[in-house]
């Protein structure tokens, strides 16, 4: 049995810019991650079984084994584009498909949280092909590749994009005041490629002083030594976004009244919120009907 691992993530800064050449702060969660199982599968044809935090089966699909074509699935969206990459994967490595196979996915997170559940398969999939995640993940879901970067990372790391290949800088990164520092889930999934498409569409080019704005803001992240300077940083990155993209910040459009800094993490609008507070915050959220508020330990 051939048995893989990869994580989830956090970027901290750069959103939307990484994808310019900015550079990123990225946080692959040790917490949560998604599982690959990939054994021989005696009914002669390629099947795929996807187990969700609960382990419950949430999705699974048929494949014939000579064409990889689908034959009977729970949710054909999602089966076709395994089909794609599976058959991608055959070209590049045929001697992986002499023989019919089962892949068995279990994630401990919610899928509907943001965390990675498309990057963290290409990472799976990149893993037991011996294949390169980067090109995988911009062939079949684009973006800057700094989430397929935290899937196999050891520590918090630095992303950038140089002629558009990646730069991968790991870094040391567990600030002092972290057991003030939030992560709130909004309680809806961002479609994250359809975000950056759209703000590639109004941002074909962003200004230089922008991407080197945001460059000192994720060295200011990284180096931040108090929690009164690291919430300045997060106000400044999110007036910057903000600018950008046209978008209200966080706190101005649902949580003005916070004692505490905000700021969106990835696509702006859904997912999770980096949050920083003297006090713990979770009575405030839970009296705004928000239940998902996780600490740096449970997550880092």
């Amino acid at each position: 049995m051939n048995q893989f691992k990869a994580w989830a993530k956090f970027l901290i800064t750069g959103e939307y810019l990484i994808l310019h050449g900015a550079k990123g702060l990225a946080l692959p969660l040790s917490q949560y991650f998604q599982e690959l199982k990939v054994t021989p599968n005696n009914n002669h044809f390629f099947s795929w079984k996807a187990f969700d935090e609960k382990n419950s089966l949430w999705f699974e699909a048929n494949f014939e084994t000579s064409s990889l074509q689908l034959i009977d699935s729970s949710d054909q969206i999602v089966a076709l584009k395994i089909s794609e990459m599976l058959s991608y994967l055959k070209k590049l490595r045929p001697n992986l498909f002499k023989i019919a196979l089962q892949f068995e996915t279990h994630m401990n997170f919610s899928r509907h949280w943001g965390l990675g559940s498309s990057s963290t398969l290409v990472s799976l999939l990149a893993q037991w092909s011996q294949t390169d995640a980067f090109h995988l993940q911009k062939m079949f879901f684009g973006g800057s590749g700094y989430d397929v970067a935290c899937a196999t990372a050891n520590s918090p790391l630095i992303y950038e994009l140089q002629n558009n290949r990646p730069q991968i800088t790991p870094v040391r990164w567990s600030p002092v005041f972290k057991n003030n520092l939030f992560f709130l889930y909004q309680g809806q999934k961002q479609d994250t490629r359809g975000a950056l498409v759209e703000f590639h569409k109004k941002n074909p080019s962003p200004f230089q002083q922008d991407l080197q704005q945001v460059n000192r803001l994720t060295q200011n992240f990284l180096m931040a030594s108090n929690l009164t300077d690291f919430m300045l940083y997060m106000k400044e990155h999110e007036n910057l976004i903000s600018q950008i993209t046209g978008q209200k910040r966080i706190k101005d459009k649902y949580f003005s009244d916070f004692d505490g800094e905000m700021k969106s993490l990835g696509a702006w609008g859904g997912d999770f919120i980096l949050v920083a507070s003297i006090d713990n915050p979770r009575d405030y959220f839970i009296n705004k009907g928000y239940t998902v508020l996780k600490n740096w330990n449970e997550l880092i």
